[in-house]
């Protein structure tokens, strides 16, 4: 199962390496872009103005990272139904749960690096070009420890494995009753009956 999950990471690694690329060019370019505003002395209030956007736009960046993550994730799976590929994963002498373990730690492996990776540019990045003081990164580094957010980010981690293994499951479902046709969109109609 372990070089399953070292496969995995090894077929995928060029994109989630542009994926983080990406993330991390965007989050230069919004502190960088916070520093001099900063800069020009403006009225405190419209520094809490500027926090909430810069807030907001960091939020968002974050989701687009999840949501790309996840849909390479479920490519890569779709991949393994429909190419040769599959042929290869699931000839393997594994089990169909170890197979499926393989793709989930693969997953939980990627976020969690990738989520590690980006918490630690933000926090020497912003160390580098703010004074403590005025630093972005250390507010939401503290903030990132704070229990509730701990439990939130805990649930939505469980929500997001969860949703994979539906997704997973309505892909595999469409695949056995199409019989040996590409599944197309069909599996996100299963899947939309799985959910209700």
């Amino acid at each position: 199962m372990f070089k399953l999950i070292k496969y995995e990471i090894k077929g995928g690694y060029k994109y989630f390496l542009g994926v983080i690329s990406t993330m991390m060019l965007a989050s230069t370019i919004l502190q960088v872009n916070h520093r001099n505003q900063i800069l020009n002395n403006y009225r405190p209030e419209d520094q809490n103005v500027v926090m909430q956007i810069f807030t907001s736009l960091s939020i968002i960046s974050l989701i687009i990272l999840l949501t790309a993550i996840v849909i390479y994730l479920i490519n890569a799976f779709k991949k393994d139904l429909d190419t040769d590929q599959g042929y290869l994963t699931f000839s393997l002498p594994l089990y169909g749960y170890e197979v499926i373990g393989a793709k989930l730690a693969t997953a939980v492996i990627t976020l969690l690096a990738t989520a590690f990776l980006l918490v630690a540019y933000n926090q020497i990045f912003s160390s580098l070009i703010f004074t403590k003081e005025l630093s972005y990164s250390y507010t939401l580094f503290e903030s990132l420890l704070q229990p509730l957010f701990l439990k939130v980010g805990f649930f939505s981690f469980i929500a997001l494995i969860t949703s994979l293994l539906l997704i997973y499951l309505a892909m595999t479902l469409s695949k056995v009753s199409l019989k040996n046709k590409k599944i197309g969109g069909y599996w996100f109609i299963v899947f939309i009956g799985l959910i209700i």
